[in-house]
């Protein structure tokens, strides 16, 4: 909205944190690739892919030999999340927008984190799906990140742009708070008490309580939900 850009949005990727304002935007890339076709038919003046292989050369390939303007975005940490809102903002000619949302988002990330106490960090693991191989978060993604400023400490993959993980060491690192971001987020209020059931088993003894929740900020920005969690306390009664 900042940007002005809603309806001049023709196409986007499948994703659990699309905005509600994007739902009806036909989808043309996924997990399992791009729709090159149906893309290339919606006539885009440009086109954003994600790095570190996110999207896959071929298709970069294809899009630039279709003459459509590809633009790159790879955040790695919070920096980086603030320098690619500047360059979206570049790239469609709302430098000055972009711009004013940097400052913005970035004084108001200063003031939560001053207010963070000294203590304990609790353990947090995020994730991002698990349909059939439990995918959460790299150690060098921004939401990683958040939630160490948010006085957490984030279980992941321990391998920089890797977000799968095993089970066996997801059940080791003994999470004490697990972030449903994924689709899993939609059914977790019907399947509440099985689920924590289930998760009270695989903790270690030691462990007395395994806190299990879906990001409170909703579908329009599911992994900001995971830095919200360690936030709540300050959000609450700032």
């Amino acid at each position: 909205a900042t940007l002005n850009l809603a309806d001049r949005v023709v196409g986007i990727a499948e994703c659990t944190c699309t905005p509600d304002a994007f739902a009806a935007i036909p989808v043309v890339a996924g997990y399992e690739g791009v729709d090159l076709e149906r893309l290339v038919a919606l006539e885009p003046d440009l086109v954003f892919v994600g790095g570190s292989g996110f999207t896959p050369a071929d298709a970069i390939a294809a899009m630039r030999a279709a003459n459509i303007t590809v633009v790159t975005i790879d955040p790695k940490g919070v920096e980086g999340v603030y320098r690619t809102m500047r360059l979206i903002g570049d790239a469609v000619g709302g430098s000055t927008p972009a711009a004013q949302l940097v400052a913005s988002v970035r004084a108001d990330m200063a003031r939560l984190v001053a207010l963070i106490p000294a203590g304990a960090r609790p353990k947090v693991f995020y994730e991002i799906d698990a349909t059939s191989t439990i995918y959460g978060l790299a150690p060098d993604d921004y939401a990683a990140e958040l939630i160490r400023l948010a006085g957490g400490e984030p279980v992941t993959s321990g391998s920089p742009g890797v977000y799968e993980i095993a089970l066996e060491k997801l059940v080791a690192a003994a999470p004490e708070v697990i972030v449903l971001g994924g689709h899993l987020r939609h059914l977790y209020p019907q399947v509440q008490e099985a689920v924590q059931g289930h998760i009270h088993r695989a903790m270690p003894a030691t462990r007395s309580q395994v806190w299990v929740t879906a990001p409170g900020l909703g579908g329009d920005s599911t992994l900001l939900g995971a830095a919200e969690v360690a936030f709540e306390g300050l959000l609450s009664d700032p």
